[in-house]
């Protein structure tokens, strides 16, 4: 069965197409499109019209794409930034009506809770204490497990965007900009459970995959060296 999936974060719209068995899954195609929905929602509660317009605009070249891979199913999530505005519902009907993708709405346990099972899916680790971490552009999800059973699930609002709005107004920012950023994340931090001892923790998303990339000196991101 040949399936496309496609996630729509605060920042970056994720287009995965790959053909599964049930089992195992492989992938044919891995795209992304910054298309920066949450931008000003976090202070508007309200998804503007230029955000809805690259939006849209990614999913019909994301939804073009899929169908000439000849997908039998697009499945479609929104997550943090589309959870916060107050005109969610309206924003998905008439993302609906004008490309005829049907967004599901994932609250962040959700999130949380898939972003573990999609690590499962790529890494060898099974039988010990996992924690997976998803720094996203609106929230952040820390999710507790071992191998395939999952114990704990949190999600709070913290996130590049986010927090780049509401305390980073100068580039580079200031050190009280700074400072006062520090100060937000490490008191939202302790809400996030005790990782167990002996446990690997397993980072997803961009923020991580970058700051992987730096450290490696790549010149030109490459997935396959950062995996890992």
């Amino acid at each position: 069965m040949r399936v496309a999936s496609i996630d729509i974060g605060t920042n970056t719209i994720l287009l995965l197409v790959a053909e599964t068995d049930g089992q195992v899954i492989s992938t044919l195609l891995d795209e992304q499109s910054i298309a920066r929905l949450g931008k000003g929602v976090d202070s508007q509660r309200r998804i503007d019209d230029p955000a809805y317009e690259r939006c849209k605009t990614a999913l019909l070249s994301f939804k073009n794409t899929a169908l000439q891979y000849a997908v039998e199913h697009i499945a479609v999530t929104g997550t943090s930034a589309i959870r916060d505005a107050a005109n969610r519902d309206a924003f998905i009907a008439r993302i609906f009506d004008e490309t005829g993708l049907k967004i599901e709405l994932l609250s962040g346990v959700e999130e949380a809770h898939w972003s573990y099972l999609g690590t499962l899916a790529g890494v060898p680790v099974r039988d010990t204490e996992i924690a997976v971490l998803d720094i996203g552009g609106g929230s952040t999800e820390l999710t507790l497990g071992k191998g395939s059973e999952i114990t704990q699930r949190t999600s709070l609002d913290i996130g590049c965007v986010r927090l780049t709005e509401k305390y980073l107004h100068d580039s580079p920012p200031t050190q009280d900009q700074l400072a006062a950023c520090t100060e937000r994340v490490e008191a939202t931090l302790a809400e996030f459970p005790k990782l167990p001892p002996g446990s690997t923790l397993i980072g997803v998303a961009g923020t991580l995959t970058t700051l992987a990339a730096i450290d490696l000196g790549l010149e030109s991101y490459n997935k396959d060296k950062v995996a890992g």
